[in-house]
């Protein structure tokens, strides 16, 4: 039933606002995760199927505070906890190869697991991308600076300002 399908279908639909291709399955591999067992598929929008107990896995979006997680069980009856980003990421695209190690959600939105919206980046880029779009807190000094002019909200401009004294601090350190 499960069979790795190579092509995507004609007929699209819509995902959170994105054309995203028919679902289509590939198996979770000991490579993705060492020591599972081979009971279970990831398809590309997210989703995971328990062959062995023929379900699918329901995940309550509203209790996930930041990302989707998943429990599988190993072979030797242990439980591994993962974040649904990365299993789908590892099965779509490809294995993690350093420095390219943490997963960027393209679209900011940590439940949206669809293949084409994750991709491998190194973590000061995922850092950097997360500061510029207004993703994760300003450095203190930029936010008083704001306080004290009395304005309640940071511009673009004043974000990449503090991220490039910040970025120009942080390789004077690691450079020496």
């Amino acid at each position: 039933m499960f069979k790795e399908k190579r092509t995507y279908y004609l007929e699209d639909y819509y995902y959170n606002g994105y054309i995203v291709p028919m679902e289509f399955w590939k198996p979770i591999t000991d490579e993705m995760v060492p020591g599972v067992k081979p009971i279970y598929y990831i398809s590309n929008i997210g989703n995971i199927y328990n062959s062995e107990k023929q379900c699918f896995f329901n995940v309550d979006l509203a209790k996930c505070k930041r990302y989707v997680p998943v429990t599988l069980t190993l072979s030797n009856k242990k439980q591994v906890h993962l974040n649904l980003h990365r299993l789908v990421c590892m099965a779509f695209n490809g294995m993690p190869v350093k420095p390219y190690t943490d997963v960027d959600h393209k679209n900011f939105d940590k439940l949206c697991n669809c293949d084409h919206n994750l991709e491998w980046v190194e973590p000061l880029e995922n850092y950097r991308r997360a500061y510029l779009n207004g993703r994760m807190n300003v450095p203190k000094s930029t936010s008083k600076k704001n306080k004290i002019e009395g304005s309640t909200t940071i511009s673009q401009e004043s974000r990449i300002e503090a991220y490039s004294k910040w970025e120009a601090s942080h390789y004077n350190i690691i450079m020496g």
